[in-house]
């Protein structure tokens, strides 16, 4: 089974150098251009379903392209980005002063760097639930989900089983295909 990614349009959090985690921020205008540009490739695939995260930047960017492709969008709390806690909302440069070594905690999950913070077992496994969902839908439905950059690259390590998937660049709007077994 196959389905497609979309990584949301760029926000002013973006720009800025800003976690956003579960921040519930908007598109700002150049997010609004990427995902009108993204859609140039969508409306080459009829999609049956456009499934999306709870979070505004995912939501509005998702809806754009399910008013402009006619499907239905659906919206998935599995699917929001991973949260860091009380570092969400808190610029990257502060938060490198503050945890130098922030990245390796993340990537290899030796724990929480702050309270609250997900752990990367947590996203796992309510991504893992996500999957089996897409599953039961059928082969015979065309999927696009859209979603946050933790989260593209969680699931690239779940479905293709790569554990550098932090090295898995996912740019605003960029689009994946995935291949489920």
């Amino acid at each position: 089974m196959v389905f497609f990614f979309m990584r949301h349009g760029q926000t002013d959090h973006n720009k800025q150098g800003i976690l956003q985690g579960h921040l519930d921020t908007s598109l700002n205008d150049r997010g609004r251009a990427q995902v009108l540009e993204a859609l140039q490739t969508l409306k080459t695939h009829e999609f049956d379903l456009v499934i999306t995260s709870p979070l505004k930047r995912a939501r509005e960017s998702a809806g754009i392209v399910a008013r402009e492709i006619e499907a239905p969008l659906q919206v998935n709390p599995r699917l929001r980005e991973r949260t860091f806690g009380e570092l969400d909302g808190r610029p990257f440069k502060e938060i490198m002063a503050l945890y130098p070594d922030f990245w390796e905690i993340i990537r290899t999950d030796t724990g929480r760097v702050t309270p609250g913070c997900e752990t990367l077992e947590e996203v796992e496994s309510r991504l893992k639930e996500f999957l089996r969902e897409v599953r039961d839908l059928g082969l015979r439905k065309k999927i696009l989900v859209v979603s946050h950059g933790a989260t593209g690259r969680i699931l690239h390590k779940l479905i293709n089983r790569d554990e550098n998937f932090h090295e898995f660049e996912i740019e605003n709007c960029k689009i994946i295909e995935f291949s489920l077994e």
